[in-house]
C-alpha cells in the first residue's frame, strides 16, 4: 500500500468537497469582487481620479475652518508634483496649475502621492481623518490635499497687541499702558484692555513681533517727539503673554542706531520743546521688527545704518547685518522702515525721501510728490540677497487728513502762498527739516494754536491677504514730529497740533508680481480701494485717518487698522476694512484711548504704533496608517487596505512614558495631535487630541503593542510585521513600513527633525503587516497507486509531518499545535489527525517544503504522483517523492 502526501497552500483555493483549508482572510471577498467586475465590465465607465492641492486658512469670516477640508475661500497651490501608482504597476505624474487641480484618466485604483511643494508650507493638520501626502484613491474617486503655513494659523478671536504712545518721560506719572492687548472681535468705546507692558519698562515703542511657541511679545524702541524712551534707542524688549501683570524686560540692544540728543521731557501733561528730535524722526533708532516663520530668528530695521538686522532668538545675539539694497533715489535718501516675513522671504519697505528736492511751495509742481517714491524689496535668508518687488511714485492725490472741506476763510482754511485755498493735506511731501520753514505753509491759527497737516511718507507696514494681495501702509512722519497741543520745536511757547495723514494701499497680485492700485478722482473725491477710514465726527471729518499699522487674520477678508478718531474726535483706536470689497465702510470701530485737549495723549498725532495678532501656535500631529501588505514587499500598494481596530501608542523617546493611545479607524489610520481645542480623548479614538507633551523638535516612539506573544492583539493574530524601510519613488519614506520588531511590539522612531517646528505635521509613520497563510492537506492510503485520493481511500492518522524553509533543511518550529508563534513552538512538526489531515498556520507568505515520515503500515510513497516539480494548488493529488522505502516523503517547493 502506498502513502500519499498531498499539500496545498491556502491562496484562495478551495479543496475538494471533503476538506476546506484555512485561507488568507478576505480571499473569498476577493473572489466575489472579481466576479462582480466581470459581470459589470460590459457597461461600466471609468471616470479617472482627481482632486485639488490647496492652501489651508484658519478661518472663513469669523468661523474656524476645518483643516484638511477645502473651503470656498481657500485657493490652490501650484507646481506641486502629483504621482499616481496604479495596481498594474504603471504610473502617471503632473504638476498642479495655479488652481491646484489635478486629474488622471485611468480605469484603475491608485496610490496618489503629493511632493515638491513650497518649502514654507507643511502638511495641514488632519481635520477630516485623512490628509497625508500618500493617499489611496479608487477609480472615480477624489483626494484633496491641504497645505498650510504654520505662521498663518489662528483661532477666530485671538488677542491683539497694540502700542500706545504717551507724552512725557517714561517714568512720569499718569497712564502707563504702553503695550495693550484686547480681543480681536472687540468694538465700541469701552473695550476690555489688558496692560502687557508699562511705559517705565519699555518707554516709546513702534515695532511688534510675537513668538507663539514661547508666548513672548517682542517690542522695539522708537524715537517719537515729546515721548520718552525707557532706555537705549536700540532696545528690543520681551513680554510674557498670558501671565499675570506687565513683565517686560530688555531682550537685546542693537548697536549703531544713532545718537540720541538731549531732551527736555517732563511730566505726562507737561509742555516740552524736544527740539533736537524733530528732524531725526525716521532717521535714527529702530523701525519695524518681525519674526521668522520657524520662530528662530527676529528681524529688525536699523534706521541709522539702513540695515536689516538678523537676531538669533534663543541666544539673543545679532547673527547678521545686511545693508538694505534699495533703489537709487533721484533725490534724497532711501529710508527703509517696514518689515514682513511671509512665505520664506523678508519683505522690507521704504521710501526715497526726496529730501534734496526744492522746498515746497503751493505754486510749484513739487507740491505733488516730487521725487518721492515707495519701494519694497525681498530678502532671501538662504542666499542673503535682496530683490526688487514693487515700486511706485507718491505723486498722486490722496484723501486729505485735515478736513473733508476747506475754504479760504474760517477756522478750517489753509491758504497757500498765493493766497488761494489749498487742499494741502491730500498730497505727500518731501522729508523736510523744521528749519526749512516748510511746515509753516500747513499751519493756521484758530484759538492761538497751530494745526499742522503736511504729510511726509514712511512706508511703515506690509501685510498679505489670503489671495496674495499686498497691503501697504504709509505712515505720516509729521504725526511723530509734532504732538497734541504741545510746543512747537523752537524757543517759542506756541502750541502745535498735528493731524496725521497716513495712507493704506492695496497692490493686487498677478502671477509672481504685484500692481499698485490706481487713484482716480471723481468730482474732486479720491477713489481709493480703502475708503472706509473716512470719518466724519463733529469737527468736519477726515478722508484719511490711518495710522498705517495693521494686521490680517487670513480668511477673515478683513484688515485690522490703527486709526485716529475711530468713533469720536481726538481719540485713537482700530477699524476693520474689507480686503475684498472696494470702498466698503469700516466695521467693529474700537476706541483705545481718548485724548481731550492736553499734551499727554497724542489724539490725532499718531497715538498708536504697531499692531500684532497673538494667535495660538499651530498643532503638531504625527500618524498615520496600519495596512495589509498582501504581497509582503513592504510598500503600500493601491489595492492594499488598512487594518482597523489596531491599538497604537505614543511614547516619549525613551519608550518608557505612555503619552496617548489610539485605535485605527476603518481605513487603518491613526493621529496623535497636540491641538488643545480638539475633543477630549476617549477609549477607541483613532484621532487623539490635547496631547500637551507632543511638542516640535522632540523625539518620540510610536508603538503597536503585542504584535506577537501570548497577549497578541486579536486583530493581528493572522498577520506578521512586514519588512521596514523599502519604499519607492520620491516619497519612499512615506509609502513604506517604519515598524521594527522590538520584543513583542512594533516600534517606529520619530526623530526631532521629523517635526522640526510647530505645525510641521508628519503623517508618514506607517506599519505594514503581511497576512499569514495556512498550509496543509492529507496523508492518505493510495490503494491503486494512481496518485489521487478516491472516496474509498482513507487518510492515515498519526503520521509526523514537518515544515521546512525553502532550503529543505531549516525546520519551521510550529510545535504540536501547528500554529507558528504560540507557546508550544518547537521542532518535531505535527501529527495527522484521525482523518489523516495536517495543517500549519500563522505562516508568512513565502516558500516552504513539507516532509512526512511514513508509518510501518505504509512505508512506500505513491509512484504515480500528481506533481513533483511545482506547487500545483490541486487538492487530493500526490505531491510527495521518496528517495527509498521508509524515507521521508518530501513535497516540491511550495511557493
Amino acid at each position: 500500500m502506498c502513502v500519499v502526501l498531498d499539500t496545498i497552500v491556502a491562496r484562495c483555493v478551495i479543496r475538494d468537497s471533503n476538506h476546506l483549508l484555512n485561507r488568507i482572510a478576505g480571499c473569498t471577498w476577493q473572489m466575489l469582487f472579481l466576479l462582480a467586475i466581470f459581470l459589470l465590465s460590459g457597461s461600466e465607465v471609468f471616470a479617472g481620479i482627481s482632486g485639488t492641492v490647496f492652501r489651508d486658512l484658519p478661518v472663513t469670516g469669523s468661523t474656524a475652518n476645518t483643516y484638511g477640508t477645502m473651503q470656498p475661500n481657500e485657493s490652490g497651490v501650484e507646481n506641486v508634483t502629483v504621482t499616481a501608482y496604479y495596481t498594474d504597476g504603471s504610473t502617471q505624474t503632473m504638476q498642479t496649475p495655479a488652481s491646484g487641480a489635478w486629474n488622471f484618466t485611468s480605469s484603475l485604483d491608485a496610490r496618489v502621492e503629493f511632493s515638491n511643494w513650497p518649502t514654507y508650507l507643511e502638511e495641514s493638520p488632519d481635520g477630516n481623518g485623512q490628509n497625508s501626502s500618500v493617499r489611496f484613491v479608487a477609480d472615480a474617486g477624489t483626494a484633496n490635499f491641504g497645505l498650510h503655513n504654520p505662521a498663518d494659523f489662528s483661532q477666530p478671536n485671538p488677542k491683539v497687541a497694540i502700542v500706545h504712545h504717551m507724552a512725557g518721560l517714561s517714568s512720569a506719572a499718569g497712564p502707563t499702558n504702553a503695550l495693550i492687548s484686547f480681543d480681536y472681535n472687540s468694538s465700541g468705546i469701552s473695550p476690555v484692555l489688558t496692560t502687557e507692558a508699562v511705559k517705565a519698562d519699555v518707554g516709546t515703542l513702534w515695532g511688534l513681533a510675537y513668538s507663539r511657541t514661547r508666548k513672548q511679545l517682542f517690542s522695539a524702541a522708537f524715537l517719537k517727539r515729546h515721548s520718552g524712551l525707557s532706555g537705549n534707542l536700540g532696545a528690543i524688549y520681551q513680554s510674557d503673554i498670558g501671565t499675570a501683570g506687565a513683565d517686560a524686560t530688555l531682550f537685546l540692544t542693537i548697536p549703531n542706531v544713532g545718537t540720541l540728543p538731549a531732551r527736555d521731557l517732563g511730566a505726562f501733561n507737561a509742555f516740552s520743546h524736544d527740539a533736537a528730535v524733530v528732524n531725526l524722526v525716521g532717521k535714527i533708532g529702530l523701525g519695524d521688527i518681525d519674526i521668522s516663520e520657524d520662530e528662530k530668528t527676529l528681524y529688525a530695521i536699523n534706521l541709522n545704518t539702513k540695515s536689516l538686522i538678523e537676531i538669533d532668538i534663543d541666544t539673543a545675539t545679532v547673527t547678521g547685518t545686511f545693508p538694505v539694497s534699495g533703489p537709487t533715489c533721484t533725490s534724497g535718501e532711501f529710508r527703509p522702515f517696514a518689515l514682513n516675513y511671509n512665505d520664506g522671504l523678508v519683505y522690507v519697505g521704504g521710501v526715497c525721501d526726496a529730501s534734496t528736492d526744492a522746498p515746497w511751495t503751493s505754486d510749484t509742481a513739487v507740491a505733488n510728490g516730487g521725487n518721492l517714491e515707495a519701494f519694497i524689496v525681498a530678502f532671501d535668508p538662504a542666499s542673503t540677497n535682496f530683490s526688487a518687488v514693487i515700486d511706485f511714485p507718491l505723486n498722486y492725490q490722496k484723501g486729505g487728513s485735515a478736513w473733508a472741506y476747506m475754504t479760504a476763510t474760517g477756522p478750517n482754511a489753509i491758504v497757500g502762498v498765493d493766497g488761494t485755498p489749498d487742499h494741502h493735506a491730500d498730497k505727500w511731501y518731501r522729508w523736510a527739516d523744521y528749519s526749512d520753514n516748510e511746515y509753516n505753509f500747513a499751519m493756521f491759527n484758530p484759538n492761538n494754536s497751530y494745526r499742522i497737516a503736511h504729510p511726509q511718507p514712511i512706508l511703515s507696514d506690509i501685510e498679505f491677504t489670503a489671495s496674495g494681495d499686498m497691503i501697504i501702509g504709509l505712515m505720516d512722519r509729521v504725526g511723530h514730529q509734532f504732538g497734541n497741543d504741545n510746543y512747537l520745536p523752537d524757543n517759542r511757547t506756541i502750541i502745535g497740533n498735528a493731524f496725521s495723514g497716513g495712507e493704506i494701499l492695496k497692490a493686487a497680485k498677478t502671477g509672481a508680481s504685484w500692481t499698485i492700485e490706481s487713484h482716480v478722482t471723481s468730482g474732486g473725491v479720491v477713489e481709493e480701494f480703502f475708503t472706509g477710514d473716512f470719518k466724519n465726527p463733529v469737527d468736519g471729518g477726515h478722508f484719511e485717518t490711518s495710522d498705517a499699522s495693521f494686521a490680517v487674520l487670513l480668511g477673515s477678508e478683513d484688515i485690522l487698522l490703527t486709526a485716529m478718531d475711530p468713533i469720536v474726535f481726538n481719540s485713537g483706536g482700530t477699524l476693520k476694512l474689507s480686503t475684498t470689497a472696494a470702498h466698503a465702510a469700516s466695521v467693529d470701530d474700537l476706541e483705545i484711548f481718548r485724548g481731550s485737549i492736553g499734551v499727554g495723549e497724542f489724539a490725532k498725532s499718531t497715538g498708536l504704533g504697531d499692531i500684532e495678532l497673538l494667535s495660538d501656535p499651530s498643532p503638531v500631529e504625527i500618524g498615520n496608517r496600519v495596512w495589509r501588505d498582501v504581497d509582503g514587499d513592504g510598500i503600500q500598494d493601491a489595492d492594499e487596505g488598512g487594518i482597523p481596530g489596531v491599538i497604537v501608542e505614543l511614547y516619549d523617546s525613551a519608550g518608557t512614558t505612555l503619552l496617548a493611545t489610539a485605535t485605527t479607524d476603518t481605513n487603518g489610520n491613526y493621529i496623535f495631535s497636540s491641538d488643545p481645542n480638539g475633543p477630549a480623548p476617549s477609549p477607541g479614538d483613532s484621532r487623539v487630541f490635547r496631547i500637551s507633551a507632543l511638542t516640535p523638535d522632540t523625539a518620540y516612539t510610536v508603538r503597536i503593542p503585542d504584535i506577537i506573544g501570548n497577549s497578541q492583539q486579536t486583530v493581528l493574530k493572522t498577520y506578521q510585521l512586514t519588512t521596514e524601510d523599502v519604499g519607492e519613488g520620491v516619497l519612499a519614506d512615506s509609502n513604506d513600513s517604519d515598524g521594527i520588531t522590538t520584543g513583542n511590539n512594533a516600534e517606529a522612531v520619530v526623530a526631532a527633525t521629523d517635526i522640526p517646528l510647530q505645525g510641521a505635521n508628519n503623517h508618514s509613520f506607517d506599519f505594514g503587516f503581511v497576512p499569514l497563510v495556512s498550509l496543509g492537506s492529507t496523508v492518505f492510503f493510495d490503494n491503486d497507486n494512481n496518485g489521487l485520493q478516491e472516496t474509498t481511500e482513507a487518510g492515515i492518522p498519526g503520521v509526523t509531518v514537518k515544515l521546512f524553509a525553502s532550503d529543505g533543511t531549516t525546520e519551521i518550529l510550529v510545535g504540536p499545535d501547528g500554529i507558528l508563534g504560540t507557546a508550544d513552538d518547537a521542532a518535531g512538526g505535527v501529527v495527522t489527525d484521525a482523518a489523516g489531515d495536517y495543517l500549519f498556520t500563522g505562516l508568512a507568505s513565502g516558500s516552504y517544503i513539507v516532509k512526512a515520515t511514513p508509518v510501518a503500515a505504509a512505508p512506500l510513497s505513491s509512484t504515480d504522483i500528481g506533481s513533483t516539480t511545482a506547487d500545483n494548488d490541486i487538492d487530493g493529488d500526490d505531491n510527495g517523492t521518496q528517495a527509498a522505502p521508509g524515507d521521508d516523503a518530501i513535497s516540491p517547493l511550495i511557493a
